[in-house]
């Protein structure tokens, strides 16, 4: 259930089956399964025409403990969402 902000929001889970990376749900050796997939909120302005994106990198959640593997992967993920929201936001 999303909270009242004042203004219309709406969440979104963004997840594909192609992109998914095996080490993510690999439990009990990584535990980053938990953070994926990826979450959005975007917002509307309250002001104004627009909208605000706001979302977290997913290798500051995904990536718990020292995994190298798991890093490189989560990094090619948050690359991915980067250019995502650039691509929605231009």
């Amino acid at each position: 259930m999303a909270a009242e902000v004042g203004h219309k929001s709406a969440p979104y889970t963004l997840d594909s089956p192609q992109s998914a990376n095996r080490s993510y749900y690999d439990p009990p050796r990584h535990k980053g399964g938990l953070f994926a997939p990826v979450e959005v909120l975007v917002a509307e302005n309250e002001r104004g025409p627009g909208a605000t994106i706001t979302y977290v990198l997913p290798s500051s959640l995904i990536v718990i403990e020292e995994n190298p593997p798991l890093l490189e992967a989560a990094k090619a993920l948050d690359e991915k969402l980067n250019a995502l929201i650039a691509k929605a936001t231009s």
